[in-house]
């Protein structure tokens, strides 16, 4: 790895910066108000040619106090930019309003004003005129502001710009930030010139301007004492960051010059790539700043391929970043609705963002262009495989299965590849529409077709898509369409082949929460409530007969026993069946009335007996008309393997008048998202603790603490003393306590709460 690292885009601090700063100090005015507010205020006026100017904590700050001042509040609409960093749609949900995304245009990757129009229109039909539009100019591009803002003085909309990225992009000869009511900008470090951290709004309205300072201010209200009529804010700028701004604006072109250049060397070396472009230019109707310069690959290559570049590039000490993930993909805002919305999701599926600091040298260009070159180059000679790292095989069987070397294998025909899209983007498209959109991805046992979809379910509030792998050809399809769009991806983590679906998943999906789990023990919850449901909820004297020796049939057996059934176990393997019988029956509780035993067949079973047959077997067609005489008449029969009947046993169930199933996992699916409420997330980082409270040591969620400590419901709110610990994990009994433990116990109680 080359020792230097180059930076996506660091702060690039002006000569006399530090001079500045130290005169700041010296001055000893270091906070606000300060002569250099005053100075960078009307350098920023001077330059983009507002009328009127303040400076503020941050960008977001100065779009948050941008919507107050129009008076934005909860229920309101604000239609806004969908392709933007979330700092822009942030500020809308401060206020309580509802944000409406607009999807993005070709020639500018900005709000595509046809949307824009269809929005206003519908939502002017429903009575509910947008409050206001937030316009966002990414990347130090211009949105087409002629019809944007023909639109919003037609229907009287306040347009607000968050030119936060665009400092020194120009629109018609016009800087950008002028055209709306209010347009805001951001001095973050990353920014074309930087104050560390702060922002600015300007205007050509001084009451706006003078109404924003007021909040910015706390909302304080002339007279001689701290005197408040409405909720202010702290969002004021430091005059030491005012300084620096100042420093930083008089290099202000030369930052936007150097920025422009390097788009212009990208353009020359990457943008001529086969299958590469760079991001629009603007140049017949703008000057742009471009903040950072970006590519976007063509679709052929297939998706994940940006973030493949991006890690490729980042293992030689590069940094490159995705573009922005839509704003309506985001779990944040999943509620939101959205206009259009493809293309933007397209720019981030194929988007990558390059290194575009203004220090740059040529150096340092040619190296991130060397190195763009070999991956893109890579991948082009070569597109179908994608390795994911080997792992070198164990000695034993086991750990051969276990640690397999993967390598996932794009789908090898086009057309293959483009109906394994097709589905995954249709089931996509169905999750996204839902509030909680999640996915289960499992393996499965059996030879066959590499790739399937499975049922969609519904269930805790959760919306879920799934999908069954019984290799890894399709997974280099699959994963990138998925990745970073859904809440959660579940992952089953049993190893039916040699296939580690978990680490492919996790090198495949980087940008995604994922979840491992196993959707066998689903199963087993499933099978357990369908037979309470038809058997009774006491299971006590009843007789159930259970086909398979694998882990679904083993578990089953053994919990069905304790509930009191009679269990009897059959398998093609017998030897097997009997130890294995023999093993669970040692776990059984002494006490116990079940039983749990083994027979050679099924027709070793008493006849008219079993209330119940559950096949687990791993294998099709393998249990016939033959072998449910030991049923009695109008028992229970599940299939919970995968087609283990014949079509000879249903006929004679039939006549029989058998109760039969084909167990539909759906039922246990809410045992797997238990992991995914935020249930578990309160009580690991709550409860679950050891502390320190008015100097008296307390525990709860069954944090063990030494001898005296109180135990207490919760660490973080106590309200509930449950008793002192004895120091080996349990509660001390009465007589067991010193006096001065009691003397803690008491006073806790008096300052916590009553015993239970």
């Amino acid at each position: 790895m080359n020792e230097k690292r180059i930076f996506l885009s660091p702060p690039h601090l002006s000569a006399g910066t530090a001079q500045t700063v130290c005169d700041v100090l010296a001055s000893n005015y270091v906070a606000y108000p300060g002569q250099y507010i005053t100075q960078f205020e009307q350098m920023m006026r001077d330059y983009t040619g507002a009328g009127h100017a303040a400076a503020t904590a941050c960008g977001t700050a100065a779009l948050h106090l941008s919507l107050l001042s129009l008076g934005i509040g909860p229920g309101d609409i604000v239609l806004t930019s969908d392709f933007t960093f979330v700092g822009s749609a942030n500020p809308i949900a401060y206020c309580g309003a509802q944000p409406v995304f607009i999807d993005s245009e070709p020639r500018t990757w900005n709000m595509d004003p046809a949307l824009l129009r269809e929005a206003v229109d519908k939502y002017i039909k429903l009575g509910k005129r947008p409050k206001a539009v937030l316009l966002v100019h990414i990347y130090g591009l211009p949105a087409d502001l002629d019809p944007i803002v023909e639109i919003c003085r037609e229907y009287d909309i306040p347009l607000i710009e968050d030119a936060s990225e665009a400092l020194g992009t120009f629109y018609k000869g016009r800087h950008v930030g002028n055209d709306g009511i209010i347009g805001a900008y951001s001095f973050n470090g990353n920014k074309m010139i930087t104050t560390g951290g702060g922002g600015m709004v300007v205007s050509a309205d001084k009451a706006r301007i003078d109404a924003m300072v007021h909040l910015a201010t706390q909302a304080r209200d002339p007279a001689p004492y701290y005197l408040h009529t409405k909720r202010g804010y702290n969002y004021r700028m430091s005059n030491i960051l005012a300084g620096v701004g100042v420093s930083q604006m008089r290099a202000l072109e030369e930052r936007v010059l150097a920025r422009r250049t390097i788009f212009s060397h990208y353009r020359e070396r990457i943008g001529r790539l086969e299958g590469v472009s760079m991001m629009p230019d603007c140049e017949g109707f703008a000057r742009p700043s471009y903040w950072l310069s970006c590519i976007r690959l063509d679709r052929s290559f297939g998706l994940g391929r940006p973030e493949i570049i991006r890690q490729a590039l980042e293992r030689e000490n590069i940094e490159t970043r995705r573009t922005c993930k839509p704003m309506h993909t985001q779990p944040l805002f999943k509620d939101c609705p959205v206009f259009g919305g493809s293309f933007d999701v397209e720019l981030f599926d194929y988007g990558l963002c390059l290194p575009s600091g203004s220090a740059m040298s040529v150096e340092d260009l040619d190296r991130v262009c060397d190195a763009l070159e070999r991956a893109i180059e890579g991948m082009s000679s070569a597109p179908k495989l994608l390795h994911i790292s080997a792992v070198p095989p164990a000695p034993s069987s086991a750990s051969k299965r276990a640690h397999a070397a993967i390598s996932v294998n794009k789908a090898e025909h086009p057309a293959e590849r483009s109906a394994i899209r097709e589905k995954v983007e249709q089931e996509l498209a169905w999750a996204l529409g839902h509030p909680r959109p999640i996915a289960i991805l499992s393996c499965s046992a059996r030879e066959g077709a590499p790739f399937s979809v499975t049922p969609r379910r519904k269930a805790l509030g959760f919306d879920c898509i799934g999908f069954m792998f019984s290799d890894a050809s399709a997974l280099g399809e699959v994963l990138p369409l998925l990745d970073g769009k859904l809440e959660a991806l579940l992952v089953d983590v049993e190893e039916k082949k040699p296939l580690n679906l978990l680490k492919a998943v996790t090198e495949l999906a980087p940008h995604s929460r994922i979840v491992p789990c196993k959707p066998n023990d689903a199963t087993v919850e499933g099978a357990d409530q369908l037979l309470l449901r038809k058997l009774g909820r006491n299971l006590s004297g009843k007789s159930i007969a259970i086909a398979g020796t694998g882990n679904l049939g083993s578990k089953l057996a053994l919990r069905l026993a304790e509930r009191g059934a009679s269990v009897s176990m059959f398998s093609r393997n017998v030897e097997k069946c009997r130890e294995l019988a023999s093993a669970l029956s040692l776990i059984l509780p002494t006490y116990c009335t079940g039983s749990l035993n083994a027979v050679g067949s099924a027709h070793e079973l008493p006849a008219g007996q079993s209330d119940a047959l559950i096949s687990c077997a791993s294998a099709r067609g393998v249990i016939g008309s033959d072998q449910l005489a030991f049923l009695r008449d109008n028992a229970l029969v599940i299939d919970a393997g995968i087609d283990n009947f014949r079509p000879d046993f249903f006929e004679e169930a039939a006549r029989r008048r058998l109760e039969c199933y084909r167990l539909d996992t759906r039922i246990g699916f809410p045992y797997l998202l238990m992991q995914l409420l935020d249930y578990f997330d309160h009580f690991f980082g709550k409860v679950c603790a050891s502390t320190t409270w008015d100097n008296i040591h307390i525990v709860s969620g069954g944090c063990l603490g030494p001898r005296g400590s109180v135990i207490v419901d919760n660490c973080s709110a106590p309200t509930q003393i449950i008793g002192l610990a004895n120091g080996t994990g349990g509660i001390l009994r009465e007589g067991e306590a010193s006096e001065a433990e009691l003397a803690i116990l008491s006073y806790a109680r008096t300052h916590v709460g009553q015993t239970s």
